[in-house]
C-alpha cells in the first residue's frame, strides 16, 4: 500500500510539472505571435508611408514640370510678338537705396570734416593770459541787438466787439488787444488776477474816447481776432517744403547778421541777440503781476557797450 502511495505522488507531482511546462510554452508561443503580427503591421505601415511619398515626389514633380512649362510659354513669345521687358523697379530700388546710403554717408562725412574745421577754426580764449586789472576785453564790435517786427495791423474783416456791436480800436490799444485774443483758448485768461491786471495795462494804451466807451472787460468779445490767429498760425503749419525752406533762409541770414560779432579779432558767436517781444506777462503759478502788459522795447531805450 505505502508503495502504491508514493507511486500516485510522484504521479502527481509529474503532472503538475507537465501542466507549468505547457502553461510556459503557451505563453511564449503567445507572445512570439504578437511579435510576428506588430512587425508584419509595421511593416505594412512603412510600405504604405513609401508609397504616399513616392506619390507627393511624383505630384511635386509634376507640378514643376508644369511650372516650368507655363514659364516658358510665358518666355516665349508668339508669332509677330515681342518679348517683354523686364520690369525695372527692382533695380530702380536697389539703385536708389545705394544712392541714399550714399548721400548719408557724404552728409555725416561733410558733417564730421565741418566740425573739425570749426574745432581748428574756434578761439581758445582760456589758453591765453588774463588782462591786467580784471580787463575781460579790449575790442567788441557788433551789429546791435534784433529788434521785434513791427505791429501788423488786423485786417479789415477782423473785427473787436464790445457790447455785441464792433468797434475800430488805435493800433496801440488794437496790439494789446491780439496779445489777449491770441491766449483765449489758455487756461490764463479764465483766471481773475490776469483779467485785473490785463484791463488795467489796456486802458493805459487806449484813447480818451476808447476809455470811456470800454468799461467792463466781461463785454470785450476778441473771439474774431482770436480766429484769425489761428487760422495764421495753421496756415503757417501747412506751408509746403519750398515755403518753409525759405522762411529758414531768412531766419538764418538774420542770424548771420545779428548773431555774431567781433571780440577782440575774433569771430565769435552771440548767445541771445533777439530782443523780447511785446506782450502780456504768464509767470507761474499764481504770480501777483500775470497778465501785465509788456512794452515794446525800442532802439532809443537800449544802450550798447562796445568799442568806439
Amino acid at each position: 500500500m505505502k508503495r502504491i502511495l508514493v507511486d500516485l505522488d510522484l504521479f502527481q507531482e509529474s503532472q503538475t510539472e507537465d501542466k507549468k511546462h505547457k502553461s510556459k510554452d503557451l505563453s511564449k508561443g503567445k507572445s512570439r505571435i504578437k511579435k510576428e503580427t506588430e512587425e508584419i503591421k509595421q511593416k505594412d505601415e512603412s510600405k504604405k508611408h513609401n508609397k504616399k511619398d513616392h506619390k507627393r515626389e511624383e505630384n511635386s514633380e509634376e507640378t514643376k514640370g508644369i511650372k516650368r512649362e507655363l514659364e516658358d510659354e510665358e518666355e516665349e513669345p508668339g508669332p509677330g510678338q515681342k518679348k517683354p521687358k523686364p520690369d525695372p523697379e527692382g533695380k530702380e530700388k536697389a539703385k536708389s537705396k545705394k544712392r541714399k546710403t550714399a548721400g548719408k554717408e557724404g552728409e555725416t562725412k561733410a558733417k564730421r570734416i565741418k566740425e573739425e574745421k570749426q574745432e581748428e577754426s574756434k578761439w581758445k580764449w582760456w589758453e591765453e593770459k588774463n588782462h591786467e586789472d580784471g580787463v575781460k576785453w579790449k575790442f567788441l564790435e557788433h551789429r546791435g541787438p534784433y529788434f521785434a517786427p513791427a505791429y501788423e495791423p488786423l485786417p479789415d474783416d477782423v473785427n473787436f466787439y464790445y457790447d455785441g456791436q464792433p468797434m475800430k480800436l488805435s493800433p496801440a490799444a488794437e496790439e494789446v488787444a491780439t496779445f489777449y485774443g491770441k491766449m483765449l483758448d489758455h487756461e490764463y485768461t479764465t483766471k481773475e488776477i490776469f483779467q485785473k491786471n490785463f484791463y488795467t495795462d489796456w486802458k493805459s494804451q487806449m484813447t480818451k474816447e476808447e476809455q470811456k466807451n470800454i468799461k467792463q472787460l466781461h463785454k470785450c468779445d476778441f473771439s474774431e481776432i482770436h480766429k484769425y490767429f489761428f487760422d495764421k498760425n495753421e496756415a503757417r503749419k501747412a506751408l509746403p517744403k519750398e515755403e518753409k525752406q525759405k522762411l529758414k533762409e531768412e531766419t538764418n541770414k538774420i542770424q548771420e547778421e545779428y548773431g555774431f560779432c567781433i571780440l577782440d579779432g575774433h569771430r565769435e558767436k552771440i548767445g541771445n541777440f533777439k530782443i523780447e517781444p511785446p506782450g502780456l506777462f504768464r509767470g507761474r503759478g499764481d504770480h501777483p503781476k500775470m497778465g501785465m502788459l509788456k512794452l515794446r522795447i525800442l532802439p532809443e531805450d537800449v544802450i550798447i557797450n562796445c568799442s568806439k
